[in-house]
């Protein structure tokens, strides 16, 4: 039964095969039925006014983290699915290094039945196990796998040691023209390391990870990939020594692709000072030389793909002294929100980063996701495609206006993760699989459960003294949560602490109401913009 048409008007279309942003509208059903300048709806089609907000492809995660099958107490398909919804993720790959592992076409088939029935309607691709067992020693029958709906093949958190193993495999994916990725890290090299070997380690007294430790395994892998024709993923590069190889491999000609982690593009080894454990990551964050290194490659279009890298840990497991914490954290929700930082300190552009989370992952995985185009899917087509469902969760934030697709979000916290975790309803009535963005230029990606407040009226907390043109400015709430104002000309920066960080465009008044904090004024075309909603009246200090 086809669905009943819906068109979405006065919107941002984000469309990274164009490279560009532009105004227009879309009109989708079971598939994209029209896009850009839509003269009317079909009789009877269901009308949105997305009042100047962005819609973009849904976001295509190429390394997630699932617990299911056998550690269900960290991750299952039905919570990785609700958190991917709250995040504009849409397409996920899941990464083989569950119990049993995924290591043949039995578990590939089991992956792709069960994260169907559980996931909301979030898609769950399975990357296949390149060994048996993930011991990397073993090559499984990679053919089998990838016939059955393998979109590619890893050994997880686990690089391959063994250069005449990965020799092979790359050679025997050829055959089927797979896509096999290796996280490139030297194991003798980073072996007992927690963190990025520099000054801060020393500091700390903490064993390091040398960059050396990436670089050198990339050389293999860049070079095995180079003399079998392979198809080869850098998975999760974190190291600017790295970047010069890859170049060179990708001006040879050699069919390499890499990817980063979200994480290591927004920070630094600095967030590990004070023995941070939920920083904890592997690959372990690097300097902000490095940092920077990795966003100049994602702009220039040297690093592909941009991951959130999503590997939820129990409480028990990262509250523990930073050399006993497990590595890992969850990225699903903050995915986009990380990556659009990245637009708002002009270290790239819009289309730069929308493409690296949706057309560009869309065709290393050759899926007909992360298009806005007449006759993409909004449920893939593909033979591992997920069925088709009547509710299928959408990303929302913060709008200026409520409309109809914000205002059934809703926040809740996480029975799984120590963290709130934001989720939203699923849209009735629509296979949608586009993300609407209403709160882009504020660079939220958060749900609300009730409208943004408007400018001006100071509500009985009474109203905070103005902020300085330069200069920082201090709340603290009744709960503890405290909220630095960081203003310089024309701009200000507003730091939750433990929360995430927003930037503004320009800077005003500031304000309470209702128990939230706002600027008046000095927004885009005169209008005003909001801040964080603060779950109690907060006082200037």
């Amino acid at each position: 039964m086809s669905t009943k048409p819906t068109l979405i008007t006065n919107a941002r279309l984000i469309d990274p095969a164009k490279s560009k942003v532009e105004n227009g509208a879309i009109l989708f059903a079971d598939t994209i039925l029209d896009v850009g300048a839509i003269s009317g709806a079909p009789e009877g089609a269901t009308i949105i006014d997305a009042d100047g907000g962005h819609i973009a492809p849904g976001l295509i995660d190429m390394r997630v983290t699932i617990g299911e099958p056998g550690a269900e107490h960290k991750e299952t398909f039905k919570s990785a699915g609700r958190a991917a919804a709250a995040g504009g993720v849409t397409t996920m790959v899941m990464t083989p290094n569950t119990t049993p592992v995924i290591d043949d076409q039995s578990l590939v088939d089991f992956v792709l039945r069960r994260g169907v029935d559980r996931s909301g309607g979030v898609h769950i691709l399975p990357a296949a196990a390149l060994t048996k067992h993930l011991d990397g020693e073993l090559m499984t029958e990679i053919g089998l796998m990838a016939e059955a709906g393998a979109v590619l093949f890893s050994n997880g958190d686990k690089p391959i040691a063994s250069s005449r193993v990965l020799r092979r495999a790359l050679s025997y994916a050829t055959a089927f023209d797979a896509l096999v990725a290796n996280r490139p890290e030297d194991q003798y090299l980073a072996e007992g390391g927690v963190m990025h070997a520099g000054e801060l380690a020393a500091r700390l007294g903490l064993p390091g990870i040398p960059d050396a430790a990436e670089s050198i395994m990339a050389e293999r892998d860049l070079t095995l990939a180079e003399i079998t024709g392979g198809r080869l993923l850098l998975d999760m590069i974190s190291a600017a020594r790295t970047l010069p190889a890859l170049k060179r491999a990708k001006d040879k000609g050699v069919k390499a692709v890499a990817s980063v982690n979200v994480h290591h593009l927004v920070l630094n080894e600095n967030d590990v000072d004070g023995y941070r454990s939920f920083a904890k990551l592997s690959p372990p964050l690097r300097s902000e030389d490095d940092r920077r290194a990795l966003v100049d490659a994602i702009s220039s279009g040297l690093i592909d793909v941009i991951v959130s890298g999503h590997n939820p840990q129990p409480a028990e497991e990262k509250r523990l002294p930073y050399e006993e914490a497990a590595f890992g954290a969850v990225g699903l929700e903050t995915l986009l929100a990380g990556a659009l930082t990245l637009h708002h300190k002009g270290d790239a552009s819009l289309n730069t980063i929308i493409r690296a989370m949706t057309l560009r992952p869309g065709e290393i995985l050759k899926l007909p996701q992360g298009r806005l185009a007449k006759g993409a899917p909004l449920i893939s087509s593909s033979s591992t495609s997920a069925r088709p469902t009547n509710s299928t969760p959408t990303t929302c934030a913060l709008n200026r206006r409520t409309h109809p697709l914000t205002k059934s979000c809703c926040r809740a916290s996480s029975k799984r993760h120590s963290s709130p975790a934001r989720r939203c309803s699923p849209l009735k009535e629509t296979n949608m699989r586009v993300l609407v963005l209403s709160a882009l230029m504020l660079g939220l990606a958060a749900c609300a459960s009730s409208p943004p407040i408007g400018p001006g009226d100071p509500g009985p907390n009474g109203t905070p003294p103005p902020i300085p043109v330069d200069g920082p400015i201090a709340y603290r709430c009744s709960d503890g949560t405290q909220l630095m104002v960081d203003v310089e000309t024309n701009s200000a920066r507003v730091a939750i602490i433990g929360g995430p960080a927003m930037v503004l465009p320009r800077a005003g008044d500031g304000y309470y109401s209702n128990g939230r904090y706002g600027f008046r004024g000095g927004g885009a075309n005169g209008q005003w913009e909001v801040g964080r909603a603060a779950p109690v009246a907060c006082r200037g200090s």
